[in-house]
């Protein structure tokens, strides 16, 4: 099976589409793939599988040729999800990082370039937005919003009045500190002032955001707002709305944070008149102004539609639904359904509006084949989709559209899946979390369950093989093996911990002092 394989090498190695190391590593797996030996073809199988993403042009570029032997056609076609895939995350990574980009040139640099400096503060201003743009990328480290707003105070207290880091110290102290919500109101409040005053050369999104944070600030202060509370609220928000539609109209501006923005918007508003649309008009006017040819205005309409439903329907059991609240949920989910499904026709590589459909076929009930539809879009879209499998396996619980079995067939389904990488087998895990309270007087008994603990322990044992450092994941390991009356293993589990268990994995400090006593006493 060897000979043709050096007929390729000319078009391999001089490939346009890969580097010349990606190219050369190909022809020798190639020419593996064309081995006699079954055992030399599966480990050229992986070494195909571990080349660079650019190698799958190679691989379609050879299975045009019809010369193929058998063998080697049928491994370089089950290679092809596997690298399109890798193209996607490539491509998810890329985006990450020109959005962390965005996030740092607009906060760190920018304080550098624009903020109110001064040698007094700027060590501490500095270092502590650096800090703050790295919890903002989602790539913080425990402890750094202590830290960020103990700097933030330094700066403050020797003098700074820059907005950028007075709002990095409202943040950070909801974050951080949260004593009492009045503060964390003032500060935001403070921060807002100070941007309105003396910001206008940060970035409109930071502008935007800011303002919007102390309007969701003085709406949430109370219950019933003073009609001096209600003025404020709205000018902040006005301000909020402006920023935004100058924010969108630069393309670097992530579509999250328009998203972030826009629904904190949406819902701020909504305290004020009790109408999820008033918000919404005003939101979805300047993102589609500012950006005609994206989806984004699409996703968020047909995001706030399916809230819109809910808001018609209530909260109650089905039985006290007035026949309005029905004829309104129906009529706004098909609003939803009509931007997100023009969303997704418009763009099928992205994976927002299939994910979100999911979520209006829960409400309304067409049946799980439609349900299965958008999900394999938006799973097609993003494989990592873990929102998209939270959503199935929601519209799997039997006060749903499924039932106990519907639910752990797709969690199983997950696990054997083994995207450790998503997260996606911990959904087998989170149904045994939601199903344990269906029966609130059996909770515990639930745990005790063999087929519960043969599933709780194959996902945690596989994952903490690959990342055998998550203390997160290790202590809830413990706490879910002391719930399942598994106490060799939780006391495994708490000596490998030693003194780093996380106490939020737990209900509160006494349940883990408990659990890790009698795991002592019982896992001897």
């Amino acid at each position: 099976m060897r000979f043709w394989v050096l007929a390729l090498f000319p078009f391999v190695l001089h490939a346009q589409d890969g580097s010349p190391e990606t190219a050369a590593r190909f022809a020798k797996t190639l020419q593996k793939l064309g081995s006699d030996d079954y055992q030399e073809r599966e480990v050229a199988s992986a070494e195909l599988h571990a080349l660079p993403v650019e190698a799958l042009r190679l691989i379609e570029a050879e299975l045009k040729k019809g010369d193929l032997e058998l063998e080697v056609r049928s491994r370089l076609e089950r290679a092809i999800p596997v690298f399109k895939i890798k193209a996607k995350r490539a491509a998810v990574a890329k985006k990450k990082e020109a959005d962390a980009a965005w996030s740092r040139k607009t906060s760190i640099e920018a304080y550098k370039q624009v903020g109110r400096k001064d040698p007094k503060w700027d060590d501490a201003a500095i270092e502590a937005v650096t800090l703050v743009a790295r919890l903002w990328e989602k790539a913080g480290t425990p402890g750094s919003d202590r830290k960020a707003y103990d700097l933030c105070m330094a700066a403050v207290n020797s003098g700074c009045d820059d907005p950028l880091i007075l709002y990095a110290r409202a943040r950070m102290y909801d974050s951080a500190i949260r004593k009492n919500f009045a503060d964390g109101m003032r500060l935001h409040v403070e921060a807002a002032v100070a941007m309105k005053d003396k910001g206008a050369r940060y970035h409109e999104m930071r502008q935007s955001i800011c303002f919007a944070r102390a309007a969701d600030h003085i709406a949430r202060s109370k219950k019933d707002l003073t009609e001096e509370d209600k003025t404020a609220v709205q000018d902040w928000l006005e301000l909020a709305v402006s920023r935004l539609g100058e924010a969108a109209a630069d393309a670097e501006v992530p579509d999250t944070n328009l998203t972030e923005i826009g629904e904190l918007i949406i819902t701020t508003w909504m305290k004020l008149t009790r109408d999820r649309k008033v918000g919404f008009d005003k939101v979805f006017d300047n993102l589609t102004k500012a950006r005609p040819e994206s989806i984004l205005p699409l996703v968020l309409k047909g995001a706030t539609y399916t809230h819109y439903a809910w808001d018609a329907r209530g909260g109650g059991w089905a039985n006290t639904v007035t026949e309005d609240g029905w004829k309104k949920m129906r009529e706004r989910l098909e609003v939803a359904e009509k931007a997100l499904t023009d969303a997704w026709q418009k763009n099928p590589s992205d994976p927002r509006a299939p994910t979100l459909m999911i979520g209006v076929e829960l409400g309304q009930g067409k049946g799980r084949a439609v349900m299965e539809t958008w999900y394999k879009r938006a799973m097609d879209a993003d494989p990592d989709n873990f929102e998209a499998c939270g959503k199935k396996m929601y519209y799997l619980e039997p006060k749903w559209h499924g039932s106990e079995e519907d639910m752990l067939t797709f969690g199983r389904e997950l696990l054997a899946g083994g995207n450790w990488e998503a997260r996606l087998p911990f959904k087998l895990v989170d149904a045994h979390l939601t199903l344990s309270g269906y029966d609130k007087e059996k909770k515990a008994d639930y745990y005790k369950n063999e087929a519960v603990w043969k599933d709780v322990q194959g996902v945690y044992d596989r994952f903490l093989a690959r990342y055998p450092e998550s203390v997160w994941d290790r202590s809830f390991y413990a706490k879910l093996a002391s719930k399942c009356g598994r106490w060799t293993e939780a006391k495994a589990q708490f000596d490998k911990l030693g003194d780093k268990v996380m106490v939020g994995a737990f209900t509160d400090r006494a349940e883990l002092d408990r659990f890790k006593a009698e795991a002592g006493e019982k896992g001897k």
